[in-house]
């Protein structure tokens, strides 16, 4: 009987130590411990933000236990860009992913009093913004193109069509300027200075970084261009496109498609949603701040893309990997226990040649910044300086 007994407590250890495993490794699976992130979108169709969505759906949501929950597209809605943050806290979301920035500093202070982890995926904020939020404990930060990289962009793309000479010289342009987000104000600052061009606003003129403020100061943030000026560009800006409220794009792109056209388009972003396939078909050379996408490899090879400043979809994966690490319990500070903050920047293609290049850097199934890439910056004892050092060296 002695004999019966102790076997029978070695097989209910046995089945307990089973169960206790399969737990445990039940666990390891999405179902059990998926956390949802909440990510905050200002644009739901541009191709920069499509790679986004499917390198965080598509990738990341197979390799970690996560569920990424998406807002509306907010568009630059400030009232709405709240409303839809609300609705992700309601759905629970642990930590929230903000690609929109009608009102950051909004969007910190819900979070914080909602003791929700928040960051900044694209863009960053301004410097004053940062210095008044880098400490608030649930800030994790910023990981994106500066006010100064997205202007210099934009300074880099009007300076190389100033530069072109012979049968490809620009002497007139089309400017699309998106809508009033910080990104696009600054790009098109620097396309202006880039071509040689000057801006007035408040009574002088201004050139250079200048603009930014300038255009900033105007209608509450909306790229305000009437006061442009030629400089010594000799270039004429034909048609300004905007998706600024009460703008209105339809009419004036079809009036430009209509007119004499402009030797090319500058844009400073989603060109390749509104306007690729009546550029593409009417032969108007363009360029675009964008992502490298298999749409923007057909228009460079038989469309009229001609520049392309742009980023990888998995360009997000660093603000993720803050954002789980806070999760785990390290939030990761600064040596003066700062929220992170880094600076990433584009590439650039300025041929078919090129974009082939960087485009085949990528794929949806090993994207640069994969799990094995990921999971080096992922962990318990991660520190702020492993973070920038990945960030810099990509």
């Amino acid at each position: 009987m002695k004999k019966f007994v102790k076997v029978l407590v070695i097989a209910m250890c046995v089945m307990a130590i089973t169960l206790t495993a399969a737990v445990s490794l039940a666990a390891c699976g999405k179902g059990n411990t998926t956390v949802k992130i909440g990510v905050l979108v200002a644009d739901a169709s541009g191709a920069e933000a499509l790679a986004f969505r499917n390198y965080y759906e598509n990738y990341v949501e197979k390799n970690y236990d996560v569920d990424f929950v998406y807002s509306e597209e907010v568009g630059s809605d400030a009232t709405k860009e709240m409303a839809e943050l609300d609705k992700l806290l309601a759905e629970n979301c642990k930590a929230i992913i903000s690609f929109a920035s009608c009102d950051r500093p909004a969007q910190i202070e819900k979070c914080e009093s909602s003791k929700v982890y928040y960051a900044v995926a694209t863009g960053t904020l301004k410097d004053e913004e940062y210095a008044e939020y880098k400490t608030k404990e649930y800030f994790v930060g910023q990981v994106g193109p500066s006010t100064f990289t997205e202007y210099n962009v934009g300074l880099a793309m009007g300076q190389y069509y100033k530069s072109l000479t012979g049968d490809n010289a620009i002497h007139s342009v089309a400017l699309y300027v998106g809508f009033p987000a910080p990104e696009h104000v600054a790009r098109t600052a620097g396309i202006l200075t880039g071509l040689g061009m000057t801006y007035s606003a408040f009574g002088q003129s201004l050139s250079g970084m200048d603009i930014v403020g300038g255009i900033y100061g105007q209608d509450n943030g909306t790229a305000n261009l009437n006061n442009i000026q030629p400089g010594d560009s000799g270039i004429t800006v034909t048609t300004v496109l905007s998706m600024a409220p009460g703008a209105g794009l339809d009419e004036p792109l079809q009036a430009m498609l209509a007119g004499t056209a402009p030797d090319a388009l500058l844009g400073v972003g989603m060109v390749s949603v509104f306007m690729a396939a009546q550029l593409n078909q009417k032969q108007i050379p363009y360029a675009d701040v964008d992502a490298f996408t298999a749409a923007n490899k057909t228009n460079f090879e038989s469309g009229s893309m001609r520049y392309l400043a742009g980023k990888y979809g998995s360009s997000v994966g660093p603000v993720f990997a803050l954002i789980m690490n806070a999760l785990n319990g390290n939030v990761i500070r600064d040596a003066d226990g700062n929220a992170v903050s880094l600076d990433q920047g584009y590439m650039v293609a300025k041929s078919a040649e090129e974009y082939a290049t960087n485009y085949a850097k990528e794929s949806g199934d090993s994207p640069i910044y994969n799990k094995e890439v990921l999971d080096t910056v992922i962990g318990a004892d991660v520190t702020y300086q492993q973070i920038a050092d990945l960030v810099a060296s990509k």
